[in-house]
């Protein structure tokens, strides 16, 4: 079995006047009592969750209110306007008050395996959110009929290569042009020194390609959960180090994207689905030839070339390639996995982040 924690984001809305006003009560009051140690008319179990969770509190900056996991009390009903309901406590208002919530996917019910647990109410652009943290537990797949191999490139996000197909698969290349087109326009911003609208487009970038790596992360995911296959992705250590022959530009695209963001969305859709991930060492990954073994490099960023044999092969295809060939040998051969999860845990190739 597996615990899989995750963060379902959602929108306070449609507030009447009166609830709007003891929300923003309780929120300022939240923070006055952590900056100024303020006696302020703030619930008590606020209180105890400020005591424990802000030991330091930066001048500044503001401090969601915690919701301790048995006050969460969130009603569930179909067939009404407002699907989602949930009971806020605040100080000025005895027995709380009840706001309709809009998250941005369904709230599975409390049991059978799913457990609420220390949640948050935070405000941004005057606007308030509940974030609630939830707990499932999965299955584990402990056999496979094939695997899900993912390089993390330079030039794409991800390509991967499979069992089940022929040819690889190349995603993310889009990121990069969002990233320039929006590094473009923070630079014309920032001549004109208009920082709230560089902040504004800043929050829309992160919008759009956050959006970008949750539909590539759930498509592989998909994919190896269609044809039950382990997945195994490119240990990320030393991919964001400088080197002299990459160059500033090169270092710049590579710092701009969001590696780790993706593997750890990768990671969570797999597991929710009860698929492990694997991390394997990309040592000589990118350096070595699929074909023949043999040493070779990069010819550019984008074509790595094989001395002995000649080959001539997308760069981070060949490495995907390499990652799929050394984890078949790792677990002892694909399609015939077997358990996957003592042999990854035993081999010195590999470390699961999946438990």
């Amino acid at each position: 079995m597996m615990r899989v924690r995750k963060t379902i984001k959602c929108k306070i809305t449609d507030l009447t006047e009166s609830k709007r006003k003891a929300l923003e009560r309780g929120y300022k009051n939240l923070q006055k009592y952590l900056h100024e140690n303020e006696d302020v008319d703030l619930y008590s179990a606020n209180k105890q969750q400020a005591d424990r969770y802000y030991e330091e509190i930066k001048v500044g900056k503001e401090y969601p209110i915690s919701v301790r996991k048995d006050l969460i009390d969130l009603k569930i009903m179909d067939n009404v306007v407002s699907k989602y309901w949930l009971k806020v406590r605040v100080g000025s208002v005895y027995g709380g008050i009840n706001v309709p919530l809009k998250p941005h996917i369904q709230i599975p019910v409390q049991g059978g395996g799913v457990e609420y647990c220390e949640s948050k109410i935070l405000k941004k652009d005057g606007d308030f959110y509940f974030h609630l943290t939830i707990v499932k537990t999965v299955q584990v797949e402990k056999s496979y009929s094939g695997l899900l191999a993912i390089d993390i490139g330079q030039k794409y996000l991800a390509v991967s290569v499979a069992s089940h197909r022929d040819q690889p698969k190349f995603q993310g290349r889009e990121i990069r042009g969002i990233r320039r087109h929006y590094n473009w326009l923070r630079k014309r911003l920032g001549e004109k020194k208009l920082k709230d609208e560089i902040a504004r487009l800043s929050d829309k970038e992160s919008r759009k390609v956050d959006q970008k790596i949750h539909e590539i992360a759930r498509e592989l995911v998909e994919e190896a959960d269609e044809h039950d296959e382990l997945i195994v992705v490119g240990n990320l250590k030393g991919l964001r180090e400088n080197s002299e022959d990459k160059g500033r530009t090169m270092n710049r695209m590579i710092s701009n994207f969001p590696y780790y963001k993706f593997v750890k969305y990768l990671e969570y859709k797999a597991n929710e689905r009860g698929i492990q991930v694997l991390r394997m060492n990309e040592h000589y990954t990118s350096r070595e030839c699929s074909r023949c073994g043999a040493a070779g490099k990069r010819v550019n960023q984008g074509l790595f070339k094989c001395p002995r044999c000649g080959y001539e092969i997308n760069a981070d295809f060949n490495g995907a390639e390499n990652i799929f060939q050394r984890t078949k040998v790792a677990l002892g051969n694909i399609p015939s996995v077997g358990a996957v999860s003592e042999p990854a845990h035993n081999s010195s190739e590999m470390v699961s982040t999946s438990g």
